[in-house]
């Protein structure tokens, strides 16, 4: 859902909209601290029908979105939406996407420690396990219209507008490969008037932040130019004996973009984002009682480059809108760790069989010695998105949108690796490339029935086609080494190429029925068909062998959901409810063989079903009270005797990994004159406000065989400060209970009574102090 700012009272003379820019005075000093939770974007219109002294009227029927692409008011649209502004996100510390998501029920993260790795699912809808291709993925991260690559889900968030969360398939109208929902990231856009601010922070952990952003007009009314700016960073925070600390991350991040509007009917946006994000990965460590968090790496590293270029042109008629919206974005990353931490490496050696323990004894070398530990990746992958489309116009009573749509992505990637101890598919060098070129049309139509009841209709043809190439260079030093014979039990190729080539034509659609009951409540029940392509999985285990990989299929799912929104208490309480079911065959799931140490693709059939409640309280004018519960139960489906047999504990019935059954969020936020809490003179004209928040995950499974449990999770935060107007300052907190969560956990079976486990851990509490000017 996007909140847009099209009341009369606010728009330009010459009918245009008006510049994006930071609010300031009062009205910026009442948005700073907004703390209403997400289930609609209170801020928005707060900073256009209260003050300070009226504030909690909230009326849904004066909320503008555009989460289908076109104006509508909020209560018209028949799915799930859920949105932050930026000055929520910045109440919450929310810097990146990932962490965006934390106060959004139904959402889950798969993490393998890195940023690459990252994955997102929505209401248990998701590429299981992980990514199986640099183009898999169920839920898209959008920046202003732009899908970025997989790898860039947790992109930095600054000087940004809002942040949507689009639940539910959004095939029809976002495109492929949205089958759980999409994300939509919109920055600040450049205005016709001076604004700008600079804001400074410092905490434990070496905590750091300094970023700003600054527009205004370059061409009077007619080129407007905005710039912002972001250095950030933590220290690392797991000891670790053989090289830096794990944890560390710096990112630095820049945005310029240009707004052009030579005439009342045209509007032209241009932007070029870049962010160069540089870490040393939290991995698995060895997982032992009394051991604590601590790692045996000499290698790790995992730097991430991403630029992103987007052009937006709108042309205005009386009887439609013409968008063409033209983006590039570029991800290049480059890993390098060790295969094993030495401490677990160890564990594992002692727990084979004793004949290949001997083998180790005299063919091998050791783990500390980087040479014969290590993978090297680097990957380049890019993503062309050509779009037309074409509105209705604004006021219409019969709403329509109809586009086509062309986009080209690749992905080069370039892994050598060596395990010299352990099994054939951890040596050598492999090239991994992969051509996705599609078009699409698509459209969809809202027709008024009767009196407050309407349908919508929407649907999207496509054609997509995949070229894939890959090589096998086998590692000379390691080819005949007895200990891989004994292991993998089939011979080492020197050399061995591959390619293939798939084209899928398919369709999605969407259906769905509102009712406006009055103008405080509204209903609405949808159907939709979502698709997933299938594609050539990244990681292979049998490319040593000269073995060709095979595709794996495309998902296919019907998902069905009902909900409603309510403004009650003359608009000082919000409700938000939804109930949703969702039908997956052949999900696409990486799989783990931890007695192998090798992955693989396979699919699976998944069904999930659910609700969630969301409720914002404006209990006094200084006092805001908000909560919401999500329940997701998500289960894999038949599982076949013979996928059964590889993974322990794989059986109908199981929960799908990382998706925590029950989430829940809270908070309470006070935002007063300091004159209420007795200050005198200038200081009583200011604002004091704070806020505590509340989030909770329950238990979870990291594997499809349901044999690693995650821990609950319990996050506090909390923030309290001092606005004068003009600035801020403050202090915050995270993680307030120092509970350093497990994000990954592996039980390594490997034969006999041996079990190891790796595990990963997430930073504890975060405590420092924060100041900001605007102007």
């Amino acid at each position: 859902m996007i909140i847009t700012t099209r009341d009369a009272a606010i728009r330009r003379a010459d009918g245009r909209r008006p510049g994006r820019g930071l609010l300031t005075g009062s009205i910026a000093a009442l948005l700073g601290s907004t703390i209403l939770m997400p289930v609609v974007d209170v801020a928005v219109h707060r900073a256009l029908a209260q003050t300070a002294e009226t504030a909690g009227a909230v009326q849904l029927d004066e909320l503008v979105v555009t989460s289908r692409r076109r104006d509508e008011k909020l209560w018209e649209i028949p799915f799930s939406v859920d949105v932050q502004s930026g000055e929520q996100l910045e109440e919450k510390r929310a810097l990146d996407t990932l962490e965006a998501l934390r106060d959004v029920p139904g959402v889950g993260v798969t993490s393998s420690g890195d940023r690459i790795n990252n994955t997102i699912t929505i209401r248990g809808v998701g590429p299981i396990g992980g990514a199986l291709s640099p183009d898999d993925s169920s839920v898209i991260t959008f920046v202003d219209g732009v899908p970025l690559p997989v790898g860039a889900a947790n992109s930095a968030i600054f000087d940004v507008e809002r942040v949507e969360v689009l639940k539910g398939p959004q095939n029809v109208l976002f495109g492929r490969n949205t089958m759980g929902g999409a994300i939509s990231v919109v920055p600040v856009e450049p205005a016709f008037a001076t604004s700008g601010y600079i804001r400074a922070e410092y905490g434990t952990d070496s905590t750091h932040r300094i970023e700003g952003a600054v527009g205004g007009t370059l061409v009077q009314d007619k080129l407007a130019a905005r710039f912002a700016f972001r250095k950030s960073g933590a220290g690392g925070y797991v000891t670790n004996i053989a090289g830096s600390d794990l944890g560390e991350d710096q990112v630095l991040a820049g945005r310029a973009s240009f707004l052009f509007t030579p005439t009342s009917d045209i509007r032209w946006l241009v932007s070029a984002t870049y962010e160069k994000a540089d870490a040393v990965p939290v991995y698995s460590m060895l997982d032992a009682p009394g051991l604590g968090m601590l790692a045996a790496r000499n290698l790790g590293k995992d730097n991430n480059e991403l630029a992103v270029l987007n052009s937006k042109f709108e042309y205005t008629m009386d009887w439609s809108t013409l968008t063409v919206q033209t983006s590039y974005s570029k991800l290049d990353n480059v890993q390098n760790f060790n295969n094993f931490d030495m401490l677990l490496g160890q564990q594992v050696v002692q727990g084979l069989d004793p004949m290949i323990q001997m083998l180790i004894a005299t063919y091998g070398q050791p783990l500390t010695d980087p040479r014969y530990n290590y993978t090297n990746t680097e990957r380049e992958i890019s993503r062309f998105t050509q779009e037309v489309r074409l509105t209705s116009p604004e006021n219409a009573t019969t709403t329509w949108i109809g586009g086509l749509a062309y986009y080209r992505d690749t992905a080069n990637i370039d892994r050598s690796m060596n395990l010299m101890n352990f099994f054939p598919s951890f040596s050598g060098l492999t090239t991994y490339d992969l051509t996705t070129t599609g078009y699409s049309g698509f459209g969809e139509v809202t027709q008024p029935l009767v009196d407050r009841l309407k349908l919508s209709l929407g649907g999207r043809l496509s054609r997509e086609t995949k070229e894939f190439s890959s090589e096998y260079f086998a590692d000379g030093t390691i080819a005949n080494n007895p200990i891989f014979v004994m292991a993998g039990g089939l011979p080492i190729v020197p050399y061995f190429a591959e390619e293939d080539e798939t084209v899928y034509k398919f369709w999605t659609g969407r259906a769905a029925l509102s009712y406006e009951w009055n103008n405080h409540l509204t209903t609405y029940a949808s159907a939709a068909r979502s698709y997933k392509t299938g594609g050539y999985g990244e990681y292979f285990s049998l490319t040593y062998a000269g073995v060709a990989r095979e595709p794996y299929d495309p998902a296919k799912g019907m998902t069905y959901e009902a909900g409603g929104r309510a403004s009650l208490l003359d608009g000082r309480l919000l409700i938000n409810a939804a109930a949703f079911y969702n039908d997956v065959k052949d999900e696409q799931i990486l799989q783990l063989d931890p007695s192998g140490l090798t992955a693989y693709y396979v699919n699976i059939d998944t069904t999930s079903k659910g609700f969630e409640v969301e409720a914002t309280w404006k209990a006094t004018p200084y006092w805001t009270l908000a909560g919401g519960v999500g329940y997701t139960d998500a289960r894999l489906y038949n599982v076949t005797a013979g996928l059964a047999a590889t993974t322990p504990g794989l059986a109908d019935g199981n929960q799908v990994p990382n998706v925590p059954p029950w989430s829940v969020k809270a908070s309470v936020a006070y935002r007063a004159p300091a004159s209420e809490l007795g200050f005198g003179g200038w200081i009583g004209g200011q604002t004091v406000y704070g806020r505590v928040g509340y989030n909770y995950y329950s238990e979870r499974f990291y594997d499809t065989g349901n044999q690693n449990e995650l821990d609950a999770i319990h996050l506090v935060s909390a923030r309290l400060g001092f606005d004068w107007g003009g600035g801020e300052a403050y202090v915050f907190g995270e993680n307030l209970l120092d509970q350093q969560y497990l994000i990954l956990t592996q039980l390594i079976n490997l034969s006999g009574n041996s079990a190891i486990r790796g595990s990963a851990w997430s930073r504890g509490a975060v405590v420092g102090v924060g100041a900001a000017v605007r102007f």
